[in-house]
């Protein structure tokens, strides 16, 4: 989105947000299609309000809504189908389910608001729960050298990522930005995975699993096996793969911003993986927490996607272990 528009976006969307009655606060951020600020409803609670505008695509509007919508209802696992397939384990998946459906906290999941026709756009409105920031806001890693910080990180983001997944949905925008960090009032720290914009169902309308490469956010979270194509038909897994290699290239930004290396931006770590020196030489002097920590992030961003792990699979790596 280009400075003017994005301009004339804000001043519109705040004047639509208050026609709704929310009390229009600090501009939080923009995407592709729209923009966020914080709100202050009626009843006082406060919420991160976004307006998407379908000026170009309006079919786009549509799928953001409906990836809302969806996402309200998601939980892990169909336990339904599952007991009844195994239920000789009953003990074991009673465990399971109370565990994983913990896993929905993870998930900045937005609300669908309402819509209209401005001037002869479409528009959506949707709130979300107001996080205090996202990884490349304020977030201190504290002992981020240690590991611990980011393991919770991959951790949460993972078993976010899992409910999409276990729903063949792909996230398709996964980096920094997009992960948020939401204080309790405790003061524990909690992550969540956010912005479901562009969020797609893996199988196409032709019963086959495809990839539109152009719908994918930001280039530099491109996986490498979609960069130099427009689509592909391709394997579930692989698909899933594209958001895996996502988490991995964040965890290695987030890893070089906290270890003062060649700093987080894009450009610094595609050149570190490109010589492949990186890595190596670090796990020399790391801790074996940290190399387990590494190892798993250099198989998540496996140039091949049939070597990335899958989102349980990273869960269950020792890379991982408190």
């Amino acid at each position: 989105m280009v400075m003017e528009d994005l301009e004339r976006r804000k001043v519109e969307a705040m004047r639509i947000l208050r026609n709704k009655n929310y009390e229009v606060g600090d501009f939080l951020g923009n995407g592709a299609f729209g923009v966020v600020y914080k709100c202050r409803k009626s009843d006082g609670t406060l919420v991160a309000a976004k307006v998407t505008f379908g000026l170009w695509d309006s079919a786009q509007v549509l799928e953001e809504v409906k990836a809302a919508e969806e996402l309200r209802s998601m939980k892990p696992f169909d336990w339904k189908r599952i007991e009844s397939e195994f239920g000789f384990l009953s003990g074991k998946l009673e465990r399971l389910k109370k565990k994983s459906s913990s896993y929905n906290k993870y998930l900045n999941k937005p609300v669908y608001v309402g819509s209209d026709t401005v001037e002869g756009e479409q528009i959506a409105i949707f709130e979300a729960p107001l996080a205090d920031d996202s990884l490349f806001g304020t977030v201190d890693l504290g002992k981020a050298n240690e590991f611990a910080t980011l393991k919770k990180i991959a951790r949460q983001t993972l078993k976010a990522l899992k409910i999409l997944h276990d729903h063949d949905r792909l996230h398709l925008d996964i980096k920094p930005d997009n992960i948020l960090k939401i204080t309790s009032e405790k003061g524990k720290d909690r992550f969540q995975l956010a912005d479901f914009g562009l969020v797609t169902p893996a199988l196409g309308n032709d019963g086959t699993y495809k990839l539109d490469t152009a719908a994918i956010g930001d280039q530099y979270y491109k996986a490498p096996e979609i960069r130099s194509r427009s689509a592909a038909k391709v394997t579930l897994n692989e698909l899933k793969a594209v958001d895996i290699y996502a988490v991995g290239i964040t965890l290695f930004q987030l890893y070089c911003e906290a270890n003062k290396f060649n700093g987080p931006t894009c450009n610094a770590c595609f050149e570190m993986l490109e010589e492949k020196s990186h890595l190596i030489d670090t796990l020399r002097w790391l801790p074996d927490d940290g190399k387990n920590f590494l190892k798993l992030v250099s198989k998540m961003i496996s140039l091949d996607p049939k070597q990335r792990p899958t989102a349980v699979q990273a869960l269950a790596d020792s890379g991982l272990s408190k």
